[in-house]
């Protein structure tokens, strides 16, 4: 019986042994885990775009100053909303030549402000290579603009001619750009 009780102490002793070395070897990967989500972490985020409908315009009528007598230099203002006046003694005409503002449509994604970029000057090309100056330009809206809730807009832009003294007759023509951008 010696043997017996001998042989379940030396097994009681190898399973304390065992359970101490099982012990350690857990305890060892736990704090490696635990050392290795200490200093690292990760999370998911979404990502998103939003791609808006471009910014597009469309002429709807042409600056058009009228008709007028010349022989002193002096200047024809046409306002963005159509009106027209005379700076100097030129006599304005009511011939019938039309007298407008210039108009456009813009278009684009609802509400959005856009910026007006218009020209500091443009020249007329009439008869005999005789040219005409515009400059002053302004607008309806003026500088920046807002898209209706249907994304449209319309914009309206005067300028001032200026008329040399005793201009050579006939039709002057030229262009002149205007540019919209999204603010």
């Amino acid at each position: 019986m010696n043997a017996v009780y001998k042989a379940i102490r030396v097994a009681k002793g190898l399973m304390k042994r065992i359970n101490r070395a099982a012990i350690t070897t857990t305890l060892l990967v736990l704090s490696f885990c635990e050392a290795t989500a200490s200093t690292q972490a990760s999370a998911m985020a979404n990502a998103s775009a939003n791609v808006i409908q471009g910014i597009k315009m469309s002429r709807v009528s042409d600056l058009q100053f009228g008709s007028f007598v010349s022989g002193i230099p002096g200047t024809v203002t046409i306002s963005p909303s159509g009106s027209r006046s005379a700076n100097g003694p030129l006599a304005l005409s009511s011939a019938n030549y039309p007298v407008s503002a210039a108009s456009f449509l813009i278009t684009g994604e609802d509400s959005l402000v856009f910026n007006i970029i218009l020209p500091d000057s443009a020249s007329l090309q009439g008869p005999s290579g005789s040219k005409m100056t515009v400059n002053q330009f302004v607008s309806n809206p003026s500088h920046t603009g807002t898209l209706s809730s249907r994304g449209t807009a319309t914009l309206s832009v005067g300028a001032t001619l200026n008329v040399g003294s005793n201009q050579t007759g006939g039709t002057y023509s030229g262009t002149f750009p205007v540019t919209v951008t999204y603010q």
